[in-house]
């Protein structure tokens, strides 16, 4: 049998185990700690959008791998404080900036 794998299965265990993690210390502690936020990208103008899994999408400062100003879809999104102004998903926080004005994408 030969198994062909959508992404890099290293990859997708590593964000599932710190993904577990983070909904544990969620559950556990009621949000992210300040350094874990300080440290997350600001996502503005953002909306929730449906696909398979539903996401988040707007314009991204400071992100790892987009850097500034950046239009982008997030992974899928696991968990959302809007008044502590945080989203959790698959593969990181998110600093909630503005949100898009608009009636649809509500989460």
């Amino acid at each position: 049998m030969s198994i062909r794998f959508l992404a890099d299965p290293t990859d997708v265990v590593l964000h599932l185990r710190c993904l577990a993690d983070d909904i544990e210390n969620l559950v556990l502690e009621g949000g992210p700690s300040a350094s874990t936020l300080s440290m997350a990208p600001v996502l503005d103008e953002w909306e929730a959008i449906p696909r398979l899994d539903v996401c988040l999408t707007g314009e991204v400062s400071h992100h790892p791998r987009f850097g500034t100003h950046s239009e982008i879809a997030t992974s899928g999104l696991w968990a959302i404080d809007e008044a502590a102004g945080w989203a959790r998903t698959l593969s990181r926080y998110y600093r909630l900036g503005r949100r898009v004005a608009s009636t649809h994408g509500e989460c």
